[in-house]
């Protein structure tokens, strides 16, 4: 169960719902005051426990969803199921992923140690993990 941040309670009132509780709702856009930032970055969390159906429509949704973003963004994929898939999509020719299982109980130092990011490896994590569209 994922639980609300604390701070939630205090914006919820009767009749007025945050964009995320709204019915109908399937993605949330959060704006940066930065206007002039023009790159922008998806990431596609898709959990793959559902009908093999299912799966095909979340297929077609997103090409349909790539066809439309524009210019100059960066993409990451993870997906999910008992395990849990993260991409490196930096490369054209070969895209591999890291696979953890959804049982284990990892801390940010860990996560950084099995995805090899250090400190100094900003800009190469961004060439490893997010492709271009």
């Amino acid at each position: 169960m994922n639980r609300f941040p604390t701070n939630y309670a205090e914006m919820i009132a009767s009749g007025q719902l945050l964009p995320e509780c709204e019915p109908g709702t399937n993605s949330v856009e959060y704006c940066f005051e930065d206007e002039n930032k023009t790159d922008s970055t998806y990431i596609f969390v898709i959990d793959c426990s559902v009908r093999p159906s299912e799966v095909q429509a979340i297929k077609e949704c997103l090409k349909d969803t790539f066809s439309k973003l524009p210019e100059n963004v960066s993409i990451a994929l993870i997906t999910f199921t008992r395990y849990i898939q993260i991409y490196e999509m930096g490369s054209v020719s070969s895209v591999k992923s890291l696979i953890i299982d959804g049982k284990e109980t990892l801390n940010v130092e860990k996560i950084q140690s099995l995805l090899d990011i250090t400190p100094s490896s900003k800009k190469a994590i961004s060439q490893r993990f997010f492709v271009n569209v």
